[in-house]
């Protein structure tokens, strides 16, 4: 495909865009009062062109941020019945994040058709608007930061039972006793290793509160975690334990820096 229907491909596209959810029957109206012809192009389901058009001189484009707006009473429909709520931040992670996909996939392809992305306008340059409207996504994930929260949370409450247990018994700065601290994990006592695992699973989530958190109060959260889990790994005196933390950290660490370049531009 030449570069000329490239672009016009994706110029009808993108008014296809515009018209999602709203009557046929308005659609068409609306875009025959401004001089387009309805076309078939194989891959898109609506389009419209404007007789005669061509867009020859153009060998660069300009995009402007995408705009997306959500379906009337979405967030209170998609969460009906149930205990989750779409709060306002979920919102805006969802438009961020798909609006970020859409303009990539899109810098992709021109990139590919040998189109030049670019901020300033000029002759040559094809101003693109694209929008996403009546946005309806029936499971959306709305609870992944929630869930490194609690989890940061919970971390908390077992590093600090940690601390009062051997305030009580051992003393806090006692490293040379054979005590085994149990942390109000039952299981301790005969002969489990409920803290080891919790700790291990608990603590690359605290270290995510540092690397993503954006709110002060949740990366002072995330580092008061840290610090008493640090202190509360450090006296189960497992090998395991020394072992799992450093492992899991990695991993997340490596996983984030995965994600920031796939995302990336």
């Amino acid at each position: 495909m030449n570069k000329s229907a490239k672009a016009l491909v994706l110029s009808t596209a993108i008014l296809c865009a515009t018209l999602l959810g709203s009557p046929a029957l308005a659609q068409d109206n609306a875009w025959a009062t401004g001089g387009l012809q309805k076309v078939t192009i194989p891959g898109l389901d609506l389009a419209y062109v404007k007789p005669g058009a061509t867009l020859k001189q153009y060998t660069k484009v300009a995009m402007k941020p995408v705009s997306i707006s959500f379906a009337k009473n979405w967030a209170e429909d998609v969460t009906a019945g149930t205990m989750a709520r779409v709060q306002p931040a979920d919102m805006t992670a969802i438009r961020t994040k798909l609006a970020h996909m859409l303009e990539m996939a899109v810098y992709s392809e021109l990139k590919a058709g040998g189109y030049d992305l670019v901020s300033a306008v000029g002759e040559d340059v094809l101003y693109v608007e694209m929008d996403i409207v009546n946005l309806y996504i029936s499971a959306p994930q709305l609870n992944s930061g929630r869930w490194s929260l609690g989890l940061a949370l919970g971390l908390i409450g077992a590093a600090l039972a940690t601390i009062w247990e051997r305030s009580a018994f051992p003393g806090l700065l006692d490293f040379s006793s054979d005590y085994r601290t149990t942390a109000l994990f039952w299981e301790m006592h005969v002969g489990g290793a409920a803290l080891d695992g919790f700790l291990a699973l608990t603590v690359p989530f605290a270290m995510r509160e540092l690397v993503v958190a954006k709110a002060p109060w949740r990366w002072a959260l995330g580092a008061i975690a840290v610090l008493l889990a640090g202190y509360a790994c450090l006296t189960t005196f497992s090998r395991g334990v020394y072992f799992a933390i450093p492992a899991g950290l990695l991993a997340l660490l490596w996983l984030h820096g995965a994600q920031k370049r796939r995302l990336a531009p």
